[in-house]
């Protein structure tokens, strides 16, 4: 509805793009847990683009569940996640009840109960996760799944330790896979990038989403145009960024580096040509030369070399 609102208003009677995307991130805090963000971040995209848009987010989360994340790693995240579920530890009300020995206070809604079983199973032994039917990859995904329905809780303004530590760990599990250049590097890279876009930038940002595979879809339901990652932020509560992150594990990167910088170049003048100068839009590539993860990211170059076990 959002989205729609959006899209059938003139450019005279439009919003600034910063009103759009704070308006979303209220809606996103306020309903929290009620809402499934999905629906927002999808009006979200369709509102700022005029286009609908379909993205790989749900895949994501699980070729992210089945990397072998270290479990103490995994549940320290999970310790995070569990808190904000279950609001204050301290204050467990009249109501708990215990899944795997831990003790967890009531709330009544089916997300914290899913949370909280997650917990339990990171947390405790093999003997719990198998009373709970719960692996360590079920809840892995769980864990997951929701820091990237929920970004701009985990990702805005400062990152935790424990949350950056299972992103990076994560991190480093993908580029070791790229670097050994194994079936499914590219797509292991993306979701490097995907991560990566998670951080940038990375102060005084309150609202943050960051989609892989995002495809702009035309009237017919045919693909415009597909994007590798591409992700919204509010910077210091005032300035909306774009930041469009291209991929690609080819020795010769000249052909799909130029295909991307194309695709990137009509999305920047789609969004100038809707929101004039409300928006800025960031260019970020992402390639892999020999042991090394080279990224452009804003302008400024880097290498990452990675130590292959």
């Amino acid at each position: 509805m959002l989205a729609i609102a959006i899209r059938h208003q003139s450019l005279a009677d439009r919003p600034k793009a910063k009103a759009f995307v704070k308006f979303c991130r209220s809606v996103l805090n306020n309903q929290y847990p009620k809402l499934m963000p999905q629906q927002l971040t999808s009006a979200l995209f369709d509102g700022l683009v005029d286009r609908h848009c379909e993205d790989g987010l749900d895949d994501a989360v699980e070729r992210l569940s089945m990397l072998a994340v270290q479990l103490p790693t995994l549940r320290k995240a999970a310790d995070v996640i569990n808190s904000r579920a279950s609001g204050n530890p301290t204050v467990v009300g009249d109501f708990s009840f215990k899944i795997g020995g831990y003790e967890y206070p009531f709330r009544g809604d089916p997300q914290g109960l899913q949370i909280n079983t997650m917990h339990a199973a990171l947390s405790g032994s093999d003997e719990v996760r198998e009373n709970l039917g719960m692996s360590t990859e079920d809840a892995a995904a769980i864990l997951w799944s929701e820091l990237a329905a929920w970004q701009s809780i985990y990702f805005g303004l400062e990152p935790t330790e424990e949350v950056a530590a299972v992103v990076g760990e994560a991190q480093n599990l993908l580029a070791q896979r790229v670097i050994a250049a194994g079936t499914g590097a590219e797509a292991d890279l993306e979701l490097y990038a995907l991560l990566e876009a998670l951080k940038h930038p990375w102060k005084n940002v309150s609202f943050r989403i960051a989609l892989p595979n995002l495809k702009l879809m035309k009237d017919d339901s045919a693909t415009e145009n597909e994007h590798d990652v591409v992700s919204v932020a509010l910077k210091g509560d005032k300035d909306v960024e774009v930041w469009v992150w291209g991929v690609t594990t080819a020795a010769d990167l000249g052909p799909k580096r130029t295909a991307d910088l194309g695709k990137i170049q009509k999305l920047k003048d789609l969004l100038g040509g809707r929101w004039e100068a409300d928006v800025r839009v960031v260019t970020c590539y992402v390639h892999r030369n020999g042991n090394d993860i080279c990224l452009e990211i804003d302008g400024v170059q880097t290498r990452r070399t990675i130590a292959v076990p």
